[in-house]
């Protein structure tokens, strides 16, 4: 552990975990990329590419304008591309990137892994706010 990030009780200095580098590189991408709904689409265009209303409905409840904004950050970091045919109207397919391919087999793992352990999570138990009085 570095002397730098704890204190002389052995804590951790606060913001310490964020400046370990193993750790701030994964940290930007789960909090910029792998959000709600980006591991979604990244799951939904693993087997080809789809139109937006395609991905869409392959989601499910997501809004109009969250799947934009969540396809414009993908496409931004590289992980998903975007085709415009010029038809009239123009015709957008995304599809992954190789880069977004890669990410297919983590994803995989941490869905593996959260299938493995549901029943062991009590906050999953309890429902999706966590309530501890039911």
């Amino acid at each position: 552990m570095n002397k730098k990030a704890t204190t002389g009780n052995g804590h951790l200095e606060e913001g310490a975990v964020f400046q370990d580098p193993w750790i701030a590189p994964g940290n930007e991408v789960l909090q910029s990329v792998v959000d709600k709904w980006g591991p979604l689409v990244i799951c939904a265009l693993r087997k080809g590419p789809k139109r937006y209303g395609e991905l869409r409905r392959a989601i499910g409840p997501v809004s109009p304008k969250m799947l934009t904004q969540t396809l414009r950050k993908l496409e931004a970091y590289g992980l998903v591309g975007r085709q415009v045919e010029p038809t009239t109207p123009p015709s957008v397919e995304y599809s992954l990137t190789s880069l977004g391919e890669s990410l297919t087999g983590p994803l995989g793992d941490v869905f593996r892994w959260a299938e493995e352990h549901l029943s062991e999570i009590p906050a999953v138990r309890r429902g999706p706010m966590g309530d501890r009085s039911a």
